[in-house]
């Protein structure tokens, strides 16, 4: 979310119209509405959800260090943030029901909402803040969300083939 919010102000930065710099940090949301439902059946079919998550996470980790390095190519790099970002939300969604007892499903919804609530009010406050702090350094505040994306690789390694159905 936190890219989100400001990601039009990022893409300005660089001289693009509000139109444009509005849709290339839509491409986040665009590329997963197509690419969520395609994910998920590969989910059911390999029964395998360890690999999309690394995937998409090392994707995202790339994508953000290449924006903050100014590489050239942003849509490219905002095309692949949507592409990475992708198999998370489907994960963590399928995943749920293999990780808690059928009866506590609800309560693990719960808690998801939790989390995606706090990640939504808190992600963009932390990040206008560091754009703040820095003078609006875009590049200290994307490697700062590129850490964020190894963290989730960080976890994603650390879980175990029995928190995932046939994973390896």
């Amino acid at each position: 979310m936190a890219y989100v919010t400001f990601g039009p102000q990022f893409y300005q930065s660089f001289g693009l119209a509000n139109q444009k710099a509005g849709f290339l940090t839509s491409l986040i949301m665009l590329a997963s509405i197509f690419l969520a439902p395609v994910i998920g059946v590969a989910f059911d079919k390999t029964g395998r959800k360890k690999p999309y998550l690394l995937t998409g996470s090392v994707v995202i980790l790339l994508a953000f260090v290449l924006l903050a390095l100014h590489f050239p190519g942003l849509p490219l790099w905002a095309v692949a943030l949507g592409i990475g970002f992708a198999p998370i939300p489907v994960f963590v969604f399928a995943h749920l029901p293999e990780t808690v007892k059928p009866h506590e499903v609800g309560m693990g919804m719960g808690m998801l909402t939790i989390a995606s609530n706090l990640g939504t009010t808190m992600g963009p406050s932390a990040l206008g803040s560091i754009l703040d702090r820095t003078g609006g350094n875009f590049t200290v505040s994307l490697m700062v969300l590129a850490a964020v994306s190894i963290v989730i690789i960080a976890f994603s390694l650390g879980l175990k083939s029995g928190n995932l159905q046939s994973e390896s």
